[in-house]
């Protein structure tokens, strides 16, 4: 009796010729084959070519022994298989590349919201989202998905100066193309990039037509912060970020200016701010159901239903949550900057961006002794200014500034094309070019709020400054601006527009009374720094800045770019006589609440592209008719840009630690509160080898209020297997130098 096997193959044979194959194999042979292979294979394999599937097909036939008393098969049914399956809709999940940071968007129910997980669990919940516009109905909700796009990036830049020298930028991007189910079924685009550090999205507004112009008249983005916290803010205004931050629950913030800081009670941080603010008003938040909602300034103070205008397309600046496990993650994070354009100016080359420190007639006169205005004590005179000169040059330190140089001081129009009765331009100029090493002139453009007064002088100005080989300037937007706040729509282009113009003319710009920083540097690195925080003039003629300050500007403010604080304040409780007309005199006279040490730690705590040397030039001596204070080497050698930043130990507002590398030397920089503190800090960021430090710390007997100025100059040697004690007295500091040895 033949084998079942051998009767198989002759039924097969014998219905092969005469039906064919495809009659007994099915007459979805050519489909199934193919498919059950694809299963078997590897998910990398390539799609076998027909020549394979029929080989495979040849050799499928069952190899195990079947029983010779199995009944024989009436036919051979071959498995058909299913139709393919409906594609999954679209995800509107994105996660960060290490996973642990998840955006959602929820549309359903015709909602248009948002969440924000990390570590899987809630931080964001049930957010809003959306655009009102004036004129016509708001983007706000009943979107269906059409499709996504995802991208991975990974790559690196060099900025031309900074805090890195080198940064990545790694995050996952996706782009929702969203058309309204109802009405005009309008098109809108999300876009959302998760870095492992932070959640950004902005609008992209497609409009019914290309160049149809929209009228924004609210953004309903929302935060909706599910945690309990602790915050860090300043309160809602248009005009001014000089306020001293406040530290309260989460739940109690009504109304803020960004950047605004949390530490969630699980120890986790976080921060709202936005970047690459261009054609758009700055935001501000304001508590609305629970949530931190988005609020603008009006276009035109005298149309305030307006807030923004464009020109479709048209897209928003990034909305930003930094979230992060510690107070230095948010320091260290390069997040806000990879957010905006690359440099526009780097086609030619940026040799003429020089990050500097300079001195400046500035400080006299907010302590009263001299004045703005042209006159018999006035500040800005030639003679004044060769003293300052001499000093700078002498201490090696290549920029000095001259507030009340031009016209207009008196309260008339500025002229900034124009002296003082007092004041010789160019000779000043030509004077600090020819010391050794040189010393090149800050011009100042205060515009007292006249900003059209500034567009209307701005290209000759630049251009006489450009000829005489001014360098840098500084500008100020002191006052009640007509028409505009100063975080408005058309601010903002003004603001950017001088950086355009000073670039063409390698001129670099330092802007007080500015918008918040948000990240323009990187595409403008021509804006070496800025003011928009409480700065060291009003330790001057108020009640003065407390030291809790500037340990919270770190993990505030400075969140968003560089701050020109202007710290080395060696008399700390210097109060001379006013003068009588100083705008001043009827003020408090301010002291400085910190010790002389904590003011050189001041060069690496705030980062700015800028840094003044404050005090006036004698009170750096060791003594009257003396040689520096030795403690001033520190600020002689100091740098202002950096290969690398590290925070080695923080609580907000409390204490700081932070080390900055520029080349093989490290510089750090220490503050504490009204708490004397020491801090154990492991030296590992320093690498292999054997380091000098030279330590600059609160001398004996430093005290805040009695005794603020002593300083301890020693000098010792370090590895990175230590551990370094840090003593500092109340609101004192400490700051050293470690140089390989």
């Amino acid at each position: 009796m033949p084998s079942y096997r051998f009767a198989m193959f002759f039924v097969v044979f014998f219905l092969f010729l005469t039906h064919g194959c495809t009659d007994v194999l099915g007459p979805n042979n050519r489909d199934a084959a193919p498919t059950e292979v694809v299963e078997r294979a590897d998910a990398n394999e390539p799609t076998p070519s027909p020549e394979e599937v029929h080989h495979s097909e040849e050799i499928a036939l069952p190899e195990e022994k079947i029983s010779q008393d199995a009944p024989l098969p009436e036919k051979i049914t071959p498995e058909i298989p299913a139709e393919a399956e409906t594609p999954p809709p679209p995800s509107k999940e994105v996660f960060s590349p290490n996973q642990t940071l998840r955006f959602a968007l929820d549309l359903s129910n015709g909602k248009f919201a948002y969440s924000i997980q990390k570590d899987a669990q809630a931080l964001i919940a049930d957010a809003s989202l959306g655009l009102l516009l004036d004129g016509e109905s708001g983007l706000i909700g009943n979107f269906e998905l059409e499709r996504v796009t995802q991208t991975a990036v990974d790559t690196s830049w060099n900025p031309v100066w900074g805090q890195h020298a080198t940064i990545q930028d790694k995050h996952n991007e996706s782009i929702f193309f969203l058309r309204e189910t109802t009405g005009e079924k309008r098109a809108l685009k999300l876009v959302v990039r998760v870095f492992n550090d932070a959640v950004a999205f902005r609008y992209q507004i497609e409009g019914k037509a290309p160049g149809q112009t929209i009228r924004i008249s609210d953004e309903l983005t929302s935060f909706k912060i599910v945690k309990q916290g602790t915050a860090w803010s300043i309160p809602l205004s248009f005009d001014t970020n000089e306020k001293l931050y406040t530290k309260g629950s989460l739940t109690d913030v009504q109304d803020a200016n960004t950047p605004i800081t949390f530490r969630l009670d699980d120890g986790k941080h976080m921060a709202i701010h936005e970047a690459d603010l261009e054609n758009y008003a700055g935001f501000s938040l304001k508590k609305e159901n629970g949530a931190l909602k988005v609020t603008l300034p009006p276009a035109d103070k005298a149309s305030p239903t307006v807030k923004v205008v464009g020109q479709t397309p048209f897209e928003t600046p990034w909305r930003v949550i930094l979230v992060t496990n510690s107070a230095a993650g948010l320091v260290e994070s390069t997040t806000i900057l990879n957010l905006n354009d690359p440099c526009v100016i780097c086609t030619t080359n940026t040799n003429w961006i020089t990050p500097r420190k300079y001195v400046g007639i500035w400080w006299e006169i907010h302590k009263g002794i001299s004045l703005w205005k042209d006159g018999p004590n006035a500040a800005a005179t030639t003679n004044n200014a060769k003293r300052y000169i001499d000093f700078a040059s002498r201490a090696g330190l290549p920029g000095f500034l001259a507030e009340g140089w031009n016209i207009g001081w008196d309260g008339g129009s500025m002229d900034f094309l124009k002296a003082n009765s007092q004041f010789d331009l160019q000779e000043v100029v030509r004077y600090g070019k020819s010391k050794q090493p040189p010393v090149n002139f800050i011009a100042h453009m205060e515009t007292n709020a006249d900003v059209a007064g500034l567009e209307r002088q701005l290209d000759s100005a630049l251009d006489l400054y450009q000829s005489l080989g001014i360098d840098t300037i500084k500008t100020g937007y002191v006052g009640d601006i007509p028409k505009y706040h100063h975080a408005s729509q058309g601010m903002v282009t003004h603001y950017q527009e001088v950086l355009k113009k000073a670039a063409t003319r390698k001129i670099m710009v330092n802007v007080h009374e500015p918008i918040k920083p948000t990240g323009m540097r990187r595409k403008y690195p021509n804006l070496m720094s800025g003011e928009g925080a409480r700065g060291m003039e009003y330790n001057a003629w108020s009640a003065g800045n407390p030291p809790s300050h500037t340990l919270t500007l770190p993990f505030t403010r400075i969140l968003g770019g560089p701050l020109d604080y202007t710290p080395g304040i060696f008399y700390i409780k210097w109060s001379p006589q006013r003068l009588p007309d100083s705008p001043f005199s009827g003020s408090p006279m301010g002291v400085v609440h910190t010790t002389r040490a904590r003011q050189l730690a001041l060069y690496v705590l705030l980062f700015s592209g800028v840094q003044m040397v404050t005090d006036l030039p004698e009170h750096y001596n060791a003594g009257p008719g003396q040689g520096f204070a030795p403690e001033f080497a520190f600020i002689r050698e100091v740098p202002v840009t950096w290969d690398e930043t590290k925070v080695l130990t923080a609580q907000i507002g409390e204490y700081a630690v932070i080390a900055r590398r520029s080349g093989n030397r490290w510089f750090l920089g220490a503050g504490t509160d009204t708490t004397p503190r020491t801090l154990s800090v492991p030296l590992s960021f320093l690498g292999s080898g054997t380091f000098v430090a030279k330590i600059f710390a609160d001398g004996a007997g430093a005290d805040v209020n009695n005794n603020p100025e002593p300083v301890s100059v020693t000098e010792r040697d370090v590895t990175a297997a230590e551990t370094l004690g840090i003593t500092m007295a109340g609101s004192g500091g400490q700051a050293i130098i470690f140089t390989p040895k």
